[in-house]
């Protein structure tokens, strides 16, 4: 079940106690506004002392920019906010978050960095090139520890019927290079140069002559930007498939691309990726991302605050420690045992608990 980077924050703020959210009426002109009135709710949760000295106001209504401002003001009896300059609106109902501990933007980062730490199991491939035994990982930048390799497999056969062969012996060296994958014959291979016009979702090849839908199940591999995609369909000059894991994801004139059906797999932990907008989504389960946010916003907490909030927050940071440890044991992927050579070996993974 996926979950927002909205939802995120808000549950987590809510578990610091240090949001509120609501919906107000703002003084919307022109295309801006400086003041929201509030529900007379809001009388329960704060005073103006609190609003005005650390109170921090987030547009969350969709159609509006997501803009953050500073409280500047803040009336009991009205339930009027005044923000430290102009927000852009589009009309006068505005969703709104306050929060009191840190700048939502923070929040935010401090999510993010908690998705870092928050793996699951993944696999890529790329093709044999020649009698090459030595294989640069820095086109996935998602690899950066030697250890978040498992398994190097080789992959042939067909779609719905992939084989995987357990290769005898391979390595990931301190530079990031995968060294001693024997040599492999690929077979079903094509190379060639994209013909089409620039942004193009589809791969044209004018030469191209492929039998239609023969290469559905092969992955293309964009050369120049360094993405690829499984190939869901072709006609005899044209290739359909989603690009991922590249600079531009599309196709431009002159690209050069590789088809290939036998791959090495390689299985791997992946980090969740980070959220970049409030609708952004995440398949994180809830009860592993939430500890791994609250130790991040502590941390954050302890280097940003005062000697007496260091202190305390030291001492929350250390609790939130032990709540991600525990959501860890159950969440951090554990990859399985196999067999090489005859001795069951575990797989070049630490199994415990890892706090990167």
């Amino acid at each position: 079940m996926s979950t927002t980077l909205l939802a995120l924050r808000q549950a987590i703020g809510h578990d610091l106690n240090e949001i509120y959210v609501d919906t107000g009426t703002s003084d919307y002109s022109a295309g801006s506004a400086t003041k929201v009135t509030c529900p007379a709710a809001i009388d329960r949760y704060y005073d103006e002392s609190v609003l005005v000295s650390r109170g921090w106001i987030r547009d969350v209504t969709p159609a509006n920019a997501g803009d953050i401002r500073r409280i500047s003001a803040y009336v009991n009896t009205t339930g009027v906010i005044t923000f430290s300059r102009a927000m852009s609106q589009t009309s006068q109902t505005m969703n709104f978050e306050i929060h009191t501990l840190m700048n939502p933007t923070d929040m935010d980062r401090c999510i993010n960095n908690a998705l870092a730490r928050c793996y699951y199991l993944d696999e890529f491939r790329f093709m044999q090139v020649g009698n090459y035994t030595y294989y640069d990982l820095s086109r996935w930048p998602f690899i950066s520890k030697k250890e978040q390799i498992y398994d190097v497999l080789w992959r042939s056969g067909k779609a719905s019927e992939w084989m995987y062969t357990t290769l005898p012996w391979w390595e990931v060296l301190d530079d990031m290079a995968l060294s001693g994958i024997p040599v492999v014959n690929s077979s079903h291979t094509y190379s060639g140069t994209d013909s089409t016009s620039a942004g193009a979702a589809t791969l044209t090849d004018s030469t191209a002559a492929w039998a239609v839908d023969a290469l559905i199940g092969h992955t293309v591999q964009n050369v120049t930007d360094g993405s690829e995609g499984i190939i869901t369909g072709n006609t005899a000059t044209v290739i359909t498939a989603t690009l991922a894991g590249g600079t531009a994801n599309h196709w431009d004139s002159g690209n050069t691309y590789n088809i290939f059906r036998d791959s090495f797999a390689v299985r791997c932990l992946r980090p969740y990726a980070a959220l970049t907008t409030d609708a952004a989504t995440t398949l994180c389960p809830t009860a592993y991302v939430y500890p791994a946010a609250k130790l991040e916003v502590f941390r954050f907490l302890t280097m940003s605050g005062t000697k007496d909030d260091t202190a305390r927050y030291s001492e929350q940071q250390k609790r939130a420690l032990g709540e991600w440890e525990q959501a860890a044991r159950q969440y951090h992927p554990r990859p399985p045992r196999r067999a090489l050579r005859g001795i069951p070996v575990q797989a070049k993974v630490h199994s415990g608990v890892v706090v990167w």
